[in-house]
């Protein structure tokens, strides 16, 4: 897969088996892997322990993996890789693989959902949401293990909702926007404050009375 997978699928693993947010090492020390590299984008703490320099949201996303994969390693009895990813653990792999798969359907569920409450007709709406799926780049993104599905998906959401607060006034929903925004703070990286303006933007347009808000 992407070495960008390999390093959130790394911190993945030090969630679940070390209980730790952290990164694998630069360098192994032991076994035959000995001054092995990876060459991932990661920086030492000040206690001494290493960290990657991506966002913590997409290993969380997909701890899931890890932990079937490792229900899967104690029922045949296989001790996991040590020294992941140099190592192959193809199950975990193939299990991570559908952690994107799961967002690019979140995706395609709200894009559906947004385009009938721009009056749209399910029909349209169904075509346009597989349109935007199967003939762009997020085709290839909900195949390999990138942050950007789900950075894309949660995004989505925070305006879906906004969507949802204005038409039906309810305090729950300008909350789980700022949640789902929050959400997409913590997966990828710093790109998420470009985001700040259009939502605000789009929040102040929805509150102008004299808008068409169908057309929003």
């Amino acid at each position: 897969d992407s070495q960008d997978g390999f390093q959130y699928l790394a911190v993945s693993r030090n969630i679940y088996y070390k209980h730790e947010f952290t990164g694998p090492p630069y360098e192994f020390t032991g076994g035959v892997w000995v001054g092995k590299n990876i060459h991932m984008p990661t920086q030492v703490g000040k206690n001494g322990k290493i960290y990657s320099l991506t966002g913590i949201g997409y290993s969380l996303a997909m701890v899931p993996a890890v932990a079937l994969s490792d229900l899967v390693y104690k029922i045949y009895h296989v001790s996991p890789s040590v020294h992941f990813p140099l190592e192959s653990d193809w199950f975990i792999l193939w299990a991570a693989s559908f952690t994107n798969a799961f967002y690019a359907s979140l995706l395609g569920v709200i894009l559906f959902l947004f385009l009938i409450k721009l009056k749209l007709s399910i029909k349209h709406a169904l075509f346009i949401s597989f349109v935007s799926i199967f003939t762009t780049n997020l085709f290839a993104l909900a195949k390999h293990a990138y942050a950007h599905m789900m950075f894309t998906a949660f995004l989505f959401l925070s305006f879906y909702l906004l969507r949802e607060y204005a038409d039906k006034k309810r305090a729950v929903f300008l909350f789980f926007s700022v949640i789902a925004y929050g959400i997409t703070s913590v997966v990828y990286n710093q790109t998420f404050v470009l985001a700040i303006l259009p939502l605000t933007l789009y929040y102040f347009l929805l509150k102008k009375p004299a808008l068409n808000s169908n057309s929003l």
